[in-house]
């Protein structure tokens, strides 16, 4: 299993998907450091901490890989530490 650790801040939730904005180590082709990575908690439905966190917040995530249809590669979470709302 590929276990990923990361922080970023929360960005729009779309249906039980949320958007997180993360650093990267170097800037890419368009001159950016940072991305933004589908993310879904790891019991389904659209009800739960990580999807209620407010817009903007600085979390810390543990998780692992996984691809879906429609986004490609995501990250589960299966931990979320509010560091920052």
């Amino acid at each position: 299993m590929n276990s990923v650790d990361l922080i970023g801040y929360l960005r729009k939730v779309d249906g039980e998907f949320r958007l997180v904005e993360v650093s990267l180590p170097t800037f890419n082709d368009e001159g950016k450091n940072t991305a933004l990575v589908y993310m879904k908690y790891w019991t389904d439905g659209n009800k739960n901490y990580f999807l209620s966190l407010p817009k903007d917040s600085l979390v810390g995530i543990h998780g692992h890989l996984d691809v879906n249809e429609k986004f490609g590669t995501i990250v589960i979470v299966e931990q979320v530490y509010c560091i920052k709302k």
